[in-house]
């Protein structure tokens, strides 16, 4: 039977619903789905796409400064590991901006006694870094983002190797790729954007806390993808963003998050643009045997994709949230990672990304 589950990624407990009318479209959509083959518009999108190989030894190397430690939002490791993504990229040769600002977050001690004589929030550096590859001139930008903090609160909860250090390799290895083909990729209209958003994780043990159980009630999660949506402004009809003093319009994200499960089961995530996800599925059924994407059922996955859909953003989060065994956990540790499962999403989301730069819009 189908159904429809709907999660938020901060919270350990998991509660489903039913909803027969819903769960009848969606198996309309993904029955229609199924019929796709490859359009011949997109062939530029799957040649450059097949060109890609993960550099296995590379993507350990970065596993290693990323995950080896806990490094949640605001602590010392998560600085070190902001300055490792950042020199990388630089010393690729890839033009990197940061995006350096201050989050209230609320205090973990008040959540249990609220009375304690502490201030309701604490002030925490968060550090967005955006990468950009392709034209100088191109009017548009294509994103494909990570978070790149691990769990923490009162304790650190884990290094993060998959949540979400594999995602954070993934855009590394597909970044590089890029810059290789940039060459290609500046024949292109739009240019990429790969985003390192800090901040996604919740201080507080769950996602809704902050709003729902700490006396600041405020939202505790997506600091840094809720800042820098914050930051896109109107354009005629579109939103556009400003990199490095040049206007850009902003067409859409393609966020990844918890890639790295050896047996890899990519979610049919209901929050999703619609067109994304049958593009994301159709090329994962001609490419991938078995595909990653299950033929049935739906589940709404809270993650940094929803600050840019509710700034008026086509996005959509490739992400396993199925395998769930060392989420938010000390064992969520890289021995644990497998690099073809990150390696088959990152030629998903180099699919998304490249088919809509091709075409300067959702085809």
């Amino acid at each position: 039977m189908n159904t429809w589950v709907n999660v938020i990624k901060g919270e350990q407990n998991v509660m489903p619903h039913y909803s027969p009318p819903i769960m009848a479209l969606g198996l309309m959509f993904l029955g229609a789905m199924t019929c796709d083959s490859p359009s011949k518009k997109n062939t530029y999108a799957y040649d450059i796409t097949k060109e890609f190989s993960l550099n296995e030894v590379r993507a350990k190397r970065h596993m290693n400064a990323i995950a080896l430690t806990p490094h949640p939002h605001g602590s010392e490791q998560q600085r070190v590991v902001e300055l490792y993504i950042s020199d990388f990229l630089q010393n690729t040769g890839i033009k990197t901006i940061t995006q350096t600002f201050e989050s209230e977050v609320p205090n973990p001690l008040l959540l249990q006694n609220p009375n304690l004589p502490a201030p309701l929030t604490i002030p925490t550096k968060t550090v967005n870094i955006i990468a950009y590859v392709g034209s100088p001139k191109a009017s548009c930008v294509v994103a494909l983002g990570s978070h790149y903090d691990s769990k923490g609160g009162l304790e650190a909860l884990g290094p993060g190797a998959n949540d979400s250090g594999s995602s954070t390799v993934a855009l590394l290895e597909i970044l590089q790729f890029f810059n290789e083909s940039k060459a290609e990729l500046q024949k292109l209209p739009c240019a990429f954007l790969g985003i390192f958003f800090d901040g996604e994780e919740a201080r507080l043990p769950n996602w809704d806390d902050g709003m729902l159980k700490h006396p600041a009630k405020i939202i505790d999660n997506r600091y840094g993808s809720r800042h820098l949506a914050a930051t896109l402004y109107a354009c005629g009809e579109a939103k556009c963003f400003t990199f490095d003093g040049e206007q850009k319009e902003f067409m859409a994200l393609v966020l990844m998050d918890m890639i790295g499960n050896p047996n890899i089961i990519l979610t049919n995530e209901s929050n999703s643009n619609r067109r994304l996800l049958e593009l994301a599925r159709s090329f994962d059924r001609n490419t991938n045997t078995p595909p990653l994407f299950p033929e049935t059922g739906w589940t709404a996955v809270q993650d940094d994709h929803i600050s840019f859909i509710e700034a008026g953003i086509p996005a959509i989060n490739l992400i396993d949230f199925s395998n769930l065994q060392h989420w938010h956990k000390p064992t969520d540790t890289m021995e644990k990672i497998s690099y073809d499962s990150i390696s088959k999403t990152s030629k998903i989301a180099i699919y998304l990304a490249t088919t809509i730069a091709a075409n300067r819009r959702l085809p």
